[in-house]
């Protein structure tokens, strides 16, 4: 989602954009379509830099693809440091230099203040080896901005920072090990999140065995952002390991929605915390819901005009109600429930016997049971004798209020 805004001042016009962060914004950033035809002119920059509030630059990747232009490589460290989250929105402000400005603002709508942690000195220098472009690029650049000084952050926030924090006061309590650097592992799990799974989490036991958390109580858990979350590991009698209390934090503060998957990495020599990389399917399970949605709204609105039809060509100085047929009327634990409002006026008292009464004369039973309204027992004897069908419209006409006798006329659905 983004929108172009154009602002003119001293006879020169800069350009603005915004993006929601939505969907699998970790990862990359498409950028309006507007703005690219505008402002790169068919010449596609291998790289951008993007300069934060807190006037530190990031060289960004730049990369062609089938809806045009994304932000992609050095952004997920640029997301990272500056801990943007799901539903931020972040202006981007262009300087005619290959250089964008950039604001960040929270779901409050308040313009966030990051703090960047410090660095240690090799930790810097490797940050200062990864911002640098090749040649061609510099070229490129100096040729839209002589000036341009591509200069490297002295601090930053590195991912690892907070659950490095978190480990190494673990560390201090018994038969804890001291932390080391982390390495990187191939021991990982991938698991997409359902709302079953909100308490608790599965590891595979091979992977537990491997990676010590068999011996463990505890483990902490770090987000795309770098937050750390405390988990508890429990062991079940059958050998099967599963992370659980602080587990339902971690989702619900990184609002994982269902079919969102979650690759679980274990960082070596870090206490085996865990590293959380989430792959968002939100927006397409939005539009899924929408379409459930839409197809549910029809289907109560067809629902409503059969009821409306019935009761146009029904009149009674009785008191009556109408009810369409709906599945779970006519199959396994069959059951009717009568509006609310007509239950409670004249059905004052539950449980109780109901007759109901055919047009050909015919009765059977039912029972009435509150605070639902079903009509339940003989109620499948008379769907199963008079044939009703889904889709149906039933018309109960109360016919004698001290007996309770309901005269029932079938409305048949024809397609």
């Amino acid at each position: 989602m983004g929108r172009i805004l154009k602002r003119r001042s001293s006879g020169t016009t800069t350009t603005s954009f915004f993006k929601v962060m939505l969907g699998d914004f970790q990862n990359n950033l498409l950028l309006p379509k507007p703005f690219i035809i505008k402002k790169v002119d068919g010449i596609v920059p291998k790289s951008v830099v993007l300069r934060s509030s807190t006037r530190r630059s990031r060289v960004v990747s730049v990369k062609k693809v089938r809806n045009g232009l994304v932000l992609c490589d050095e952004w997920r460290t640029f997301v990272q440091d500056h801990s943007v989250e799901f539903g931020d929105f972040i202006v981007f402000r262009y300087n005619g230099i290959s250089e964008l400005g950039v604001k960040i603002f929270g779901k409050d709508g308040c313009e966030k203040q990051v703090r960047l942690a410090k660095m240690k000195k090799t930790e810097s220098e490797s940050y200062s080896d990864k911002g640098r472009i090749n040649s061609k690029e510099t070229a490129s650049l100096r040729k839209l901005r002589p000036q341009v000084t591509h200069r490297c952050p002295e601090t930053i926030r590195n991912p690892d920072a907070a659950v490095r924090e978190k480990v190494t006061s673990m560390s201090s309590r018994p038969n804890t090990k001291s932390i080391v650097p982390e390495r990187s592992g191939a021991h990982s799990f991938t698991a997409s999140f359902r709302p079953y799974r909100e308490h608790e989490m599965l590891v595979p036991k091979q992977l537990a065995i491997k990676t010590g958390l068999m011996a463990r109580d505890s483990t902490v858990l770090l987000d795309p952002i770098g937050r750390s979350w405390p988990v508890k590991v429990h062991h079940k009698r059958d050998g099967r390991t599963i992370l659980t209390a602080g587990l339902y934090n971690f989702f619900r503060s990184n609002r994982l929605k269902t079919n969102d998957r979650c690759c679980f990495r274990f960082i070596e020599g870090m206490g085996n915390a865990i590293r959380v990389n989430i792959m968002r399917t939100s927006v397409s399970n939005s539009r899924l819901h929408d379409a459930k949605h839409l197809a549910n709204r029809v289907v109560a609105a067809k629902k409503k005009q059969r009821e409306m039809l019935a009761t146009a060509v029904f009149t009674s100085d009785n008191p009556f109600c109408t009810v369409t047929m709906h599945p779970c009327y006519l199959r396994r634990e069959i059951f009717v429930q009568l509006p609310c409002a007509f239950a409670r006026k004249h059905f004052k008292y539950a449980p109780r016997e109901v007759t109901l009464l055919a047009s050909n004369g015919a009765t059977w039973h039912a029972q009435y049971t509150g605070p639902r309204h079903k009509l339940t027992r003989g109620w499948k004897a008379f769907a199963l004798d008079n044939d009703l069908k889904v889709d149906d419209v039933c018309i109960f006409e109360l016919v004698d209020q001290n007996h309770i006798t309901l005269k029932v006329r079938i409305i048949r659905h024809t397609t």
